[in-house]
């Protein structure tokens, strides 16, 4: 079982990171590693994704259900594994806005998972904490992106 933490301080506001978070249909398009990703059974504060994972020659696809919630100053997505290659994937984000402007957020990050496949457990066991750490830059790359985007198009 692996399970990483993560706490950082960036330059975007809550609603910024909070739509990308949940952004799962677009995960393919900045998520290392993430070949394909959709949504599918969509409620009020939950939806199902769904993502197909690539390394090398290796190839997996996983359902998840997430759950979101955002208030003012807070907000929080949780996600869980409900099949795949995982006997549990569980990833928890809580944002808060910091400051009186909220253009910046306090993100803290929980992931934490095991492998059903011992195969695929030993294969990808020494790229787990620098795949782990890719992934939080590529949401603040992600963030940075969007966030230049808008601010060109004004």
């Amino acid at each position: 079982m692996a399970e990483y933490h993560f706490n950082k301080v960036l330059p975007y506001s809550l609603e910024v990171l909070f739509n990308i978070i949940k952004d799962v249909d677009h995960y393919n398009e900045f998520l290392p590693g993430i070949e394909a990703s959709e949504t599918y059974d969509h409620e009020d504060a939950h939806f199902t994704g769904k993502l197909t994972i690539a390394y090398k020659a290796l190839k997996q696809t996983y359902q998840s259900r997430v759950i979101f919630k955002k208030e003012a100053h807070s907000a929080y997505v949780r996600s869980t594994a409900i099949d795949g290659p995982f006997h549990h994937l569980k990833s928890y984000w809580d944002l808060n806005s910091i400051g009186g402007d909220q253009q910046s957020c306090e993100v803290n990050l929980t992931l934490n998972f095991d492998f059903k496949n011992i195969l695929i457990k030993k294969l990808l066991t020494p790229y787990l904490d620098k795949g782990a750490h890719s992934m939080i830059d590529a949401f603040e790359q992600r963030a940075f992106e969007l966030t230049q985007r808008n601010t060109i198009c004004l």
